[in-house]
């Protein structure tokens, strides 16, 4: 004997088939919504883990990079220099402002503006001194020349500090920017006189044996 099932009840059961696949299908989306989401994690996490190790190790070579750099400027600027180290190269007298210095033979010195500015130029290397006629580079009698130029002029760090004729100067480093050149200034005070002796590095190469030579050939004439 057959049983037939009401209409209330068979639409309650086509109901029922037809949410129980409705849920079904919902879990199965979630499902794959889940694991894709989970793929994707993973794939940033790795992705961003990566970038990280990346990043950790190209400021590491920096780093790495710039501890050389300071090594062999030291060593260079510690080098006892002899004679024989100049030989070839030139002699420059700034009578006016009652100074000289030494010059590789394939550099030139524009001495057209010499009360002001000089410019020693070559295929490796870009150096100007600098002795304008005005307020700051006429600082007070006694001026700290670090007091004086600190909040004056722009400047990524403060370097190391030498001696030049025999005065300390204050190092400022500006780093190369799309709007400017790499570039070290000395800034001393001689006489009532601010110098700033600038050193732009050829291309981006920096040769700082041959600024050394440079910088320690700087002499007062007697």
């Amino acid at each position: 004997m057959s049983v037939r099932l009401r209409p209330v009840a068979l639409k309650m059961s086509k109901k029922l088939i037809i949410t129980t696949h409705i849920l079904f299908l919902i879990l199965i989306i979630v499902g794959v919504v889940f694991a894709f989401l989970k793929n994707n994690n993973c794939r940033i996490e790795n992705a961003l883990l990566i970038y990280t190790s990346r990043e950790r190790e190209s400021s590491l070579n920096a780093e790495i990079s710039k501890l050389k750099l300071e090594n062999d400027k030291f060593k260079f600027y510690l080098k006892q220099l002899e004679p024989a180290d100049y030989a070839g190269w030139k002699t420059f007298e700034n009578k006016s402002r009652g100074y000289f210095f030494m010059y590789p033979s394939n550099a030139v010195v524009d001495e057209s503006d010499a009360i002001n500015v000089l410019y020693i130029k070559s295929p490796n290397v870009d150096i100007s001194i600098i002795h304008f006629d005005s307020p700051f580079y006429h600082p007070p009698a006694g001026t700290n020349v670090r007091l004086w130029v600190l909040d004056k002029v722009s400047y990524d760090e403060v370097g190391e500090s030498i001696k030049i004729l025999g005065t300390d100067t204050l190092h400022l480093v500006t780093n190369k920017s799309p709007q400017v050149y790499a570039a070290d200034d000395y800034f001393f005070i001689k006489d009532g006189q601010m110098y700033d002796i600038k050193i732009v590095p050829s291309g981006d190469k920096q040769d700082w044996e041959l600024y050394y030579k440079f910088l320690k050939s700087l002499r007062s004439l007697l």
